[in-house]
């Protein structure tokens, strides 16, 4: 169970502790504010798990991965396990995951380049790197070690964007 004591600077500590922020002044002594370390047995971290692989699991289907695991709990005591876990700030929130790929209308590109060397190459490897630092659709370039030269990502909002841009890149530097 949780709770808080308040322990005088300066004494001994004897337990493992959180630090609580919160120093509190009473009369003209000082307080440090300490809360007991909260332990968490085996079938709070199985909750754990399983709610980080798919927080929306109902209570029932947590309930029926626990007996599977050989614990026996009542899906009352399961609630009342994450509610616990919840008012202790261990479970911070749910959230949601998005596909970006469906819901941004944005088009990602990554440009793997290959360079053949001539005597123009450096000439055009500046200005490659003029183009993607002036470019508001590049959003990383590095120069590559191994089978590829460069690498580029850009991100454009709209199909007529893409082709534009990528119709002026392929002129000014694969011709």
């Amino acid at each position: 169970m949780f709770f808080s004591i308040f322990v005088q600077f300066g004494q001994d500590i004897r337990h493992r502790s959180l630090l609580d922020n919160n120093n509190v002044q009473y009369g003209n002594r000082y307080y440090l504010g300490i809360r007991r370390e909260i332990m968490l047995d085996k079938i709070d971290k199985m909750i754990l798990a399983q709610l980080g692989k798919n927080a929306r699991l109902s209570s029932q289907e947590l309930r029926k991965t626990l007996q599977d695991g050989g614990h026996t709990i009542t899906d009352r005591g399961v609630r009342h396990r994450i509610q616990k876990l919840e008012k202790n700030n261990i479970i911070l929130g749910y959230s949601t995951i998005l596909n970006p790929n469906i819901i941004s209308e944005k088009i990602n590109r990554i440009v793997l380049l290959k360079f053949t060397y001539k005597k123009s190459s450096q000439e055009k490897i500046k200005q490659l790197t003029d183009y993607v630092n002036q470019s508001s659709f590049c959003t990383y370039s590095n120069r590559l070690s191994g089978d590829y030269d460069w690498i580029c990502n850009f991100i454009f909002d709209s199909i007529e964007q893409y082709e534009l841009e990528s119709d002026n890149f392929i002129n000014r530097f694969l011709h």
